[in-house]
């Protein structure tokens, strides 16, 4: 990720929805779109364009990883008793 004082790194943010499930990786300044597209950009060794997409192939492994734990976990869960009233189980 381009950086020179820190203020798009500090604006990611990550979201999750539990309903779709999907998650969202995001910046949050106005020139967030422009520094991640602009190819021609240049910027400090280490860092480039693209830098969401560039990073996702060598983690890819680890993230499927998680996302398998995360199912395995939630097959073995089952709610026994759902509380009247209140949408919780137990």
């Amino acid at each position: 990720m381009p950086i020179n004082e820190g203020i798009l790194e500090r604006s990611g943010t990550t979201s999750v929805d539990e309903q779709n499930l999907t998650t969202a990786v995001s910046y949050d300044t106005i020139y967030a779109v422009r520094v991640h597209e602009n190819m021609a950009a240049r910027h400090s060794p280490g860092r480039s364009a693209k830098y969401l997409e560039s990073g996702l192939p060598e983690v890819a492994d680890d993230v499927q990883a998680l996302i398998a734990a995360q199912i395995r976990r939630a097959l073995r869960w089952k709610p026994r008793f759902l509380i009247a009233g209140t949408g919780r189980r137990l």
